[in-house]
Protein backbone atom coordinates (compact mmCIF):
# COMPACT_ATOMS: atom_id res chain seq x y z
CA UNK A 1 0.00 0.00 0.00
CA UNK A 2 2.82 2.45 0.79
CA UNK A 3 4.49 1.89 -2.53
CA UNK A 4 1.07 2.64 -4.37
CA UNK A 5 0.57 6.43 -2.26
CA UNK A 6 4.24 7.12 -2.74
CA UNK A 7 3.53 6.60 -6.80
CA UNK A 8 0.27 8.58 -6.72
CA UNK A 9 2.15 11.07 -4.79
CA UNK A 10 4.78 11.48 -7.21
CA UNK A 11 2.74 11.61 -9.67
CA UNK A 12 0.86 14.62 -8.13
CA UNK A 13 -2.37 12.39 -8.40
CA UNK A 14 -2.60 13.46 -4.39
CA UNK A 15 -0.91 15.99 -2.40
CA UNK A 16 0.13 14.69 1.16
CA UNK A 17 0.97 17.07 4.31
CA UNK A 18 2.78 15.78 7.34
CA UNK A 19 0.97 16.34 10.73
CA UNK A 20 1.54 15.30 14.32
CA UNK A 21 -1.49 13.02 15.59
CA UNK A 22 -1.31 12.34 19.51
CA UNK A 23 2.77 12.92 19.55
CA UNK A 24 3.29 11.16 16.29
CA UNK A 25 4.21 11.99 13.05
CA UNK A 26 1.35 11.23 10.47
CA UNK A 27 0.48 11.87 6.70
CA UNK A 28 -2.90 13.42 5.47
CA UNK A 29 -3.64 13.05 1.69
CA UNK A 30 -6.22 14.61 -0.53
CA UNK A 31 -6.72 14.26 -4.20
CA UNK A 32 -5.09 16.81 -6.39
CA UNK A 33 -7.76 19.75 -7.22
CA UNK A 34 -7.41 19.08 -10.78
CA UNK A 35 -8.86 15.27 -10.63
CA UNK A 36 -11.60 16.31 -7.96
CA UNK A 37 -13.56 18.13 -10.50
CA UNK A 38 -15.65 15.32 -11.99
CA UNK A 39 -16.73 11.96 -11.11
CA UNK A 40 -17.28 9.37 -13.45
CA UNK A 41 -18.84 5.69 -12.63
CA UNK A 42 -16.51 2.92 -13.46
CA UNK A 43 -17.79 -0.90 -13.77
CA UNK A 44 -15.72 -3.58 -12.13
CA UNK A 45 -16.20 -7.11 -13.11
CA UNK A 46 -17.06 -9.47 -10.41
CA UNK A 47 -14.95 -11.96 -12.39
CA UNK A 48 -11.56 -10.02 -12.28
CA UNK A 49 -9.22 -10.15 -9.35
CA UNK A 50 -10.31 -6.55 -7.38
CA UNK A 51 -13.77 -7.72 -8.39
CA UNK A 52 -13.43 -10.83 -6.70
CA UNK A 53 -11.58 -8.98 -3.50
CA UNK A 54 -14.43 -6.71 -3.10
CA UNK A 55 -16.96 -9.66 -2.97
CA UNK A 56 -15.24 -11.23 -0.97
CA UNK A 57 -14.24 -8.62 1.49
CA UNK A 58 -18.06 -7.75 1.56
CA UNK A 59 -19.05 -10.97 2.17
CA UNK A 60 -16.66 -11.26 4.92
CA UNK A 61 -18.13 -8.14 7.11
CA UNK A 62 -21.73 -9.79 6.60
CA UNK A 63 -20.65 -13.22 7.85
CA UNK A 64 -21.89 -12.74 11.60
CA UNK A 65 -24.70 -11.07 10.65
CA UNK A 66 -27.31 -14.42 11.47
CA UNK A 67 -25.97 -13.21 15.40
CA UNK A 68 -27.15 -9.75 15.09
CA UNK A 69 -29.82 -8.93 18.31
CA UNK A 70 -33.07 -9.25 17.32
CA UNK A 71 -34.29 -5.69 17.08
CA UNK A 72 -30.99 -5.35 15.20
CA UNK A 73 -31.96 -7.81 12.29
CA UNK A 74 -35.22 -6.19 12.18
CA UNK A 75 -33.57 -2.76 11.30
CA UNK A 76 -30.75 -4.39 9.06
CA UNK A 77 -33.95 -6.35 6.92
CA UNK A 78 -35.65 -3.14 6.91
CA UNK A 79 -32.50 -1.10 4.90
CA UNK A 80 -31.65 -4.33 3.06
CA UNK A 81 -35.16 -4.18 1.39
CA UNK A 82 -35.44 -0.07 1.36
CA UNK A 83 -35.26 1.67 -2.37
CA UNK A 84 -34.95 5.31 -3.15
CA UNK A 85 -35.80 7.65 -6.00
CA UNK A 86 -32.39 6.38 -7.59
CA UNK A 87 -33.00 8.81 -10.57
CA UNK A 88 -34.04 11.65 -8.46
CA UNK A 89 -31.36 11.69 -6.47
CA UNK A 90 -28.77 11.07 -8.66
CA UNK A 91 -30.60 14.73 -10.22
CA UNK A 92 -29.91 16.32 -6.99
CA UNK A 93 -26.55 15.54 -6.86
CA UNK A 94 -25.72 16.93 -9.90
CA UNK A 95 -27.47 20.18 -9.26
CA UNK A 96 -26.21 20.63 -5.96
CA UNK A 97 -23.14 18.97 -5.57
CA UNK A 98 -19.16 19.28 -7.29
CA UNK A 99 -15.64 18.07 -6.72
CA UNK A 100 -15.35 15.85 -3.94
CA UNK A 101 -18.43 15.90 -2.09
CA UNK A 102 -19.85 15.13 -5.67
CA UNK A 103 -18.05 12.10 -5.60
CA UNK A 104 -18.95 11.21 -1.69
CA UNK A 105 -22.31 11.63 -2.59
CA UNK A 106 -22.56 9.59 -5.71
CA UNK A 107 -20.98 6.65 -3.88
CA UNK A 108 -23.35 6.73 -1.22
CA UNK A 109 -26.18 6.11 -3.66
CA UNK A 110 -24.57 4.00 -5.73
CA UNK A 111 -24.43 2.27 -2.31
CA UNK A 112 -27.46 1.72 -1.53
CA UNK A 113 -28.34 0.78 -5.09
CA UNK A 114 -26.17 -1.70 -5.27
CA UNK A 115 -27.78 -4.05 -2.34
CA UNK A 116 -24.37 -5.91 -2.06
CA UNK A 117 -22.72 -2.83 -0.45
CA UNK A 118 -25.81 -2.20 2.01
CA UNK A 119 -25.10 -3.15 5.55
CA UNK A 120 -26.07 -2.97 9.40
CA UNK A 121 -23.61 -3.70 11.90
CA UNK A 122 -22.48 -2.40 15.26
CA UNK A 123 -19.46 -0.15 15.18
CA UNK A 124 -16.95 -1.64 17.51
CA UNK A 125 -15.61 1.24 19.09
CA UNK A 126 -18.63 2.99 20.20
CA UNK A 127 -21.23 0.34 19.81
CA UNK A 128 -23.64 2.45 17.45
CA UNK A 129 -25.37 1.02 14.75
CA UNK A 130 -23.52 1.95 11.27
CA UNK A 131 -25.68 1.69 8.00
CA UNK A 132 -26.02 3.19 4.43
CA UNK A 133 -28.07 5.91 6.35
CA UNK A 134 -25.68 7.08 8.92
CA UNK A 135 -23.80 9.23 7.23
CA UNK A 136 -25.94 10.05 4.35
CA UNK A 137 -26.76 13.53 3.89
CA UNK A 138 -29.94 14.70 4.90
CA UNK A 139 -30.75 16.39 1.90
CA UNK A 140 -30.91 13.04 -0.15
CA UNK A 141 -32.86 10.98 2.69
CA UNK A 142 -36.08 12.80 0.75
CA UNK A 143 -35.93 10.40 -1.91
CA UNK A 144 -36.06 7.07 0.20
CA UNK A 145 -39.54 5.77 -0.84
CA UNK A 146 -42.01 4.15 1.35
CA UNK A 147 -43.44 4.89 5.10
CA UNK A 148 -40.37 6.19 6.96
CA UNK A 149 -39.92 9.13 9.35
CA UNK A 150 -36.76 10.95 10.39
CA UNK A 151 -36.49 11.36 14.11
CA UNK A 152 -33.52 13.30 15.11
CA UNK A 153 -33.42 13.47 18.93
CA UNK A 154 -30.81 16.36 20.52
CA UNK A 155 -27.72 15.47 21.95
CA UNK A 156 -28.91 11.92 21.87
CA UNK A 157 -25.64 10.01 22.18
CA UNK A 158 -24.74 12.36 25.37
CA UNK A 159 -28.19 12.09 27.20
CA UNK A 160 -27.96 8.08 26.71
CA UNK A 161 -24.75 8.45 28.30
CA UNK A 162 -26.12 10.58 31.07
CA UNK A 163 -29.26 8.16 32.05
CA UNK A 164 -26.94 5.18 32.17
CA UNK A 165 -24.47 7.42 34.50
CA UNK A 166 -27.55 8.80 36.56
CA UNK A 167 -28.87 5.60 37.40
CA UNK A 168 -25.57 4.20 38.93
CA UNK A 169 -25.10 7.12 41.06
CA UNK A 170 -28.75 8.01 41.78
CA UNK A 171 -31.71 5.59 41.22
CA UNK A 172 -29.98 2.55 41.90
CA UNK A 173 -27.13 4.04 43.94
CA UNK A 174 -25.18 0.20 45.18
CA UNK A 175 -23.15 -2.34 43.39
CA UNK A 176 -25.76 -4.93 43.78
CA UNK A 177 -28.55 -2.59 42.79
CA UNK A 178 -26.54 -2.40 39.55
CA UNK A 179 -26.46 -5.76 38.74
CA UNK A 180 -30.11 -5.78 38.60
CA UNK A 181 -30.33 -3.53 35.48
CA UNK A 182 -28.66 -5.46 32.53
CA UNK A 183 -28.26 -2.53 30.01
CA UNK A 184 -26.22 -0.75 32.84
CA UNK A 185 -24.33 -4.07 33.22
CA UNK A 186 -23.88 -4.48 29.43
CA UNK A 187 -22.78 -0.78 28.82
CA UNK A 188 -19.96 -0.52 31.79
CA UNK A 189 -19.29 -3.74 33.07
CA UNK A 190 -18.99 -5.04 36.05
CA UNK A 191 -15.59 -3.68 36.61
CA UNK A 192 -16.98 -0.26 35.21
CA UNK A 193 -19.76 -0.26 37.31
CA UNK A 194 -17.54 -0.93 40.64
CA UNK A 195 -15.10 1.82 39.29
CA UNK A 196 -18.10 4.32 38.40
CA UNK A 197 -19.28 3.97 41.91
CA UNK A 198 -16.36 4.01 43.97
CA UNK A 199 -14.82 7.39 41.94
CA UNK A 200 -18.19 9.21 42.55
CA UNK A 201 -18.34 8.56 46.51
CA UNK A 202 -14.77 9.95 46.54
CA UNK A 203 -15.65 13.19 44.78
CA UNK A 204 -19.01 13.40 46.75
CA UNK A 205 -17.14 13.48 50.20
CA UNK A 206 -14.60 16.04 48.64
CA UNK A 207 -17.63 17.94 47.61
CA UNK A 208 -16.98 18.39 43.77
CA UNK A 209 -19.83 16.84 41.86
CA UNK A 210 -20.46 18.52 39.00
CA UNK A 211 -22.22 15.88 36.86
CA UNK A 212 -25.93 17.55 37.50
CA UNK A 213 -24.75 20.58 35.11
CA UNK A 214 -23.89 18.15 32.38
CA UNK A 215 -27.29 16.09 33.23
CA UNK A 216 -29.28 18.90 32.68
CA UNK A 217 -27.61 20.19 29.70
CA UNK A 218 -28.11 17.06 28.03
CA UNK A 219 -31.86 16.56 29.04
CA UNK A 220 -32.92 19.82 28.20
CA UNK A 221 -31.09 19.36 24.55
CA UNK A 222 -28.87 21.95 24.79
CA UNK A 223 -25.44 20.40 25.44
CA UNK A 224 -24.17 21.53 22.43
CA UNK A 225 -24.78 25.16 23.23
CA UNK A 226 -23.99 25.29 26.97
CA UNK A 227 -20.15 23.79 26.39
CA UNK A 228 -19.59 26.47 23.50
CA UNK A 229 -20.69 29.01 26.22
CA UNK A 230 -18.16 27.88 28.91
CA UNK A 231 -15.48 27.76 25.72
CA UNK A 232 -12.72 29.86 25.50
CA UNK A 233 -13.40 31.11 21.85
CA UNK A 234 -16.06 31.15 19.54
CA UNK A 235 -17.49 28.04 17.53
CA UNK A 236 -20.15 27.33 15.97
CA UNK A 237 -22.73 24.31 16.68
CA UNK A 238 -21.38 21.88 14.36
CA UNK A 239 -17.93 22.21 15.33
CA UNK A 240 -18.93 21.79 19.39
CA UNK A 241 -20.87 18.93 18.01
CA UNK A 242 -17.65 17.15 16.02
CA UNK A 243 -15.64 18.06 19.26
CA UNK A 244 -17.80 16.59 21.40
CA UNK A 245 -18.48 13.45 19.65
CA UNK A 246 -14.30 13.01 19.71
CA UNK A 247 -14.28 13.42 23.38
CA UNK A 248 -17.67 10.96 24.26
CA UNK A 249 -16.62 8.27 21.35
CA UNK A 250 -12.58 7.68 21.20
CA UNK A 251 -10.30 6.20 23.30
CA UNK A 252 -8.73 8.35 26.25
CA UNK A 253 -5.04 8.46 24.88
CA UNK A 254 -6.73 10.15 21.07
CA UNK A 255 -7.62 13.85 20.83
CA UNK A 256 -6.18 14.85 24.14
CA UNK A 257 -6.39 18.38 23.16
CA UNK A 258 -10.64 18.42 23.24
CA UNK A 259 -10.55 16.20 26.09
CA UNK A 260 -8.73 18.83 27.96
CA UNK A 261 -10.92 21.33 26.45
CA UNK A 262 -14.24 19.37 28.05
CA UNK A 263 -12.16 18.21 31.29
CA UNK A 264 -12.38 21.81 31.81
CA UNK A 265 -16.47 22.19 31.77
CA UNK A 266 -17.38 19.02 32.90
CA UNK A 267 -14.14 16.89 34.83
CA UNK A 268 -16.30 14.86 36.85
CA UNK A 269 -17.61 13.23 33.72
CA UNK A 270 -14.18 13.42 32.02
CA UNK A 271 -12.60 11.81 35.08
CA UNK A 272 -15.07 9.27 35.42
CA UNK A 273 -15.52 8.00 31.77
CA UNK A 274 -11.73 7.58 32.38
CA UNK A 275 -12.38 5.63 35.36
CA UNK A 276 -14.86 3.16 33.34
CA UNK A 277 -12.22 2.41 31.00
CA UNK A 278 -9.39 1.92 32.90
Amino acid sequence: MVRYVRILRDAKFIISKQVIINGNKAYRYKLASKYSRGASKVEIKTSSKLGKKIVKSLNRKKAHYNRQEPHIKVLRDRIMNMELDYKGAYKWIENNADGLKKLSYITAINHIEDKRFRYASRNRTNKRLDTNLTNLKSELKQFIMGEFVSIDLKNSQPFLFAITIYNIITNIGTYSGCLDSVCVVEAFGVKGIKNVLKFHQNQEKGDMVNFRNYFDATLNGVLYEEFMKCYPKEMERKEAKDMMFAVLFSRNKSYDKQKKAFARVYPFVDEGSKVIES
